[in-house]
């Protein structure tokens, strides 16, 4: 395969120089953060100049007021409260609201996927639903309105627990089900009216979105694959060059601005080629989970997209870490497009989907998963069906279902 590294320095001409190497950082920025970087040294250098009417205005919405894009706000007041890994952390649970703000991603994949804590990811979970008691981050309506009660303080552990059990006879105006519990009916319908009168539905009202933009997206059409990086504004620089005169220091100012915009715009490039050859790869891998023909990915890491692109581990990490792809199946970490081989050519993740798809898994032992599974011709050991039961169960924490 011909390495990505003599790919970019053959046909835009980067020098892997002092600057370049110091500035490998960028690898890491995700969208806003770049962003913020390029703005920075359209500051700084007086002869580069940004054609910013070329941006997409919902993609330079952190420096406009619009009260409709509410994660703006939870951002900005997070990155102010917030030390850095929690704040990517915050981040990605923000990235796993759907559009009604209810939280479809568990908070053990969360930890698995930031390298933070459980108790710390349900501590970041906790502090979102508190932003403005909105309840940005429950996990469903009944978990919403639990939340809405007990904010309200009109939460009653017995009666909530009666109504969110059994709301589809409720809703066929059915109370039999009262016999059994010592609840008056007039009492129990007295606490359905005051949660229809004083809670919400959902987190987020219908005039509100959640404004989170992907660093890239993979589509797929009639012309095959495509794959989109939203590098705002790096594809809308260009450099001012200014009449020279004899003097030699004004020259080398001038020197030192052009030296500085042809290292940034190098850079730039090679972050993109980098990237449309990682997700790439990415995108053709896990075609089948991407579209929907499948529920489980196949077997691809770090260390296989090292080997594929010629790129080093680090490199690899950087460019990777904290970017988010929009893809058919919606706005995910492409971290979450990875997953580890378990056997030959059977990854984890199509492992879990096994023991996920087992009759009453969550009750059946460690042991007997193992033997159903070696009866399929895939022999796994107990301890590590156990290891992966419990991620699947939330590390045997109670799971809201979704929405």
């Amino acid at each position: 395969m011909i390495s990505i590294q003599n790919t970019v320095n053959n046909e835009i001409n980067i020098s892997l120089n002092h600057y370049i190497v110091n500035s490998i950082q960028l690898f890491k920025y995700n969208q806003y953060e770049l962003y913020n970087y390029i703005k920075n040294k359209f500051n700084e250098n007086p002869l580069v100049f940004i054609y910013e009417d070329k941006i997409p205005i919902s993609n330079i919405s952190q420096q406009q007021v619009d009260s409709h894009h509410i994660v703006d706000d939870i951002l900005s007041h997070f990155r102010c409260t917030l030390h850095k890994h929690d704040q990517l952390t915050m981040e990605f649970i923000l990235h796993s609201l759907n559009s009604k703000g209810f939280l479809e991603e568990q908070p053990y994949e969360i930890a698995s996927y930031t390298g933070s804590s459980l108790n710390r990811v349900e501590e970041l979970i906790n502090q979102l639903q508190s932003y403005e008691n909105r309840g940005i981050g429950t996990f469903n309506m009944v978990d919403f309105l639990k939340f809405q009660l007990k904010n309200k303080g009109f939460y009653n552990e017995k009666l909530f627990t009666l109504f969110s059990s059994h709301l589809n006879e409720i809703n066929q105006h059915s109370f039999r089900f009262l016999e059994d519990s010592n609840v008056n009916e007039v009492e129990f319908k007295e606490y359905i009216d005051l949660i229809t009168t004083h809670c919400n539905l959902t987190p987020l009202e219908a005039d509100e979105t959640l404004n989170i933009s992907p660093d890239a997206s993979i589509l797929y059409g009639k012309n095959g694959l495509q794959v989109i990086i939203h590098d705002y504004l790096s594809g809308d620089i260009s450099y001012e060059p200014l009449l020279t005169d004899d003097h030699h220091s004004f020259n080398a100012e001038l020197e030192k601005f052009k030296t500085e915009y042809d290292e940034l715009i190098s850079i730039l490039n090679a972050r993109k080629i980098y990237l449309t050859q990682v997700i790439s790869i990415i995108a053709n891998v896990q075609y089948d989970y991407l579209t929907g023909k499948s529920n489980f990915l196949h077997a691809l890491d770090q260390t296989d997209l090292t080997e594929h692109t010629k790129l080093s581990p680090a490199t690899i990490s950087r460019l990777l870490c904290n970017k988010y792809v929009a893809t058919p199946r919606g706005t995910i970490p492409i971290k979450k497009l990875l997953s580890k081989k378990y056997h030959e050519n059977l990854s984890v993740s199509y492992i879990k989907y096994l023991i996920q798809n087992i009759t009453g898994f969550e009750a059946l032992s460690d042991n007997k998963i193992s033997k159903h599974l070696a009866e399929i011709g895939i022999s796994i050991s107990r301890r590590t069906v156990n290891k992966y039961k419990n991620q699947i169960l939330g590390n045997n924490k109670r799971t809201s279902p979704k929405p």
